[in-house]
This record gives structure tokens, sequence and C-alpha cells, in this order.
């Protein structure tokens, strides 16, 4: 009789997981508090959780997280956000690392 692997635990595990980067996600997009040790926690919660369960950011959220430094990246605050030929620069204010994203014209993003 073959040993089998996963199952139900593996299932529950990741949609915890999943629940928790919804929520850590969530922190990120209202950012209320603007308290950046918060955010900043927040943000690398979310890269950990992803790295160990196998789960995606989706893309709003991906934007809002510098992986070179950990920290959360809030126009103004901790970034820098500038537009040139056609992409969206974002540039982290505590490491330097800057972020290229293509700009989509359709959508207004």
């Amino acid at each position: 009789m073959p040993i089998r692997r996963g199952g139900k635990k593996s299932r529950i595990r990741k949609q915890n997981a999943a629940k928790s980067v919804e929520f850590l996600s969530s922190i990120l997009k209202n950012n209320l508090d603007h308290n950046s040790i918060t955010l900043d926690s927040a943000a690398r919660s979310i890269l950990l959780i992803g790295k160990k369960h196998g789960i995606r950011t989706n893309i709003e959220t991906n934007r809002k997280i510098c992986r070179n430094c950990k920290s959360s990246l809030m126009p103004g605050t901790t970034s820098r956000v500038r537009f040139s030929n056609g992409f969206i620069l974002n540039t982290c204010i505590s490491c330097g690392k800057t972020h290229r994203f293509k700009l989509n014209r359709n959508s207004g993003e």
C-alpha cells in the first residue's frame, strides 16, 4: 500500500496561509494608521508566508512591497513615484531600488 502525502492537512494549511496573506494585504491596501512599523511588518510577513506556503499575492499588493529591503512602498512617505516613457518608476527611499511597471494606457494605470 503506497504512502499518501499531502491531503487534507496540506489544503487547510494553504487555505489558512491564503487568509493570512489576504488580511495582511488589506492592511497594506488601507494603511489607515500610517504606522510604518506595522506596514513594514505586514510586508515582511506577506513575503515570508508566500515563500513558505507558495501563496502568490495580487499585483496591487505586490507593487506595494520592496523585495530588496522587504519594506512597504507608500507613495510620498517611503517611496517616490515618477512617470517616464510609458512606465511607472517607483523608487524605495530606504534602499534606493527602482521598480518599473508598464503603464497600461487602456485601463488608466
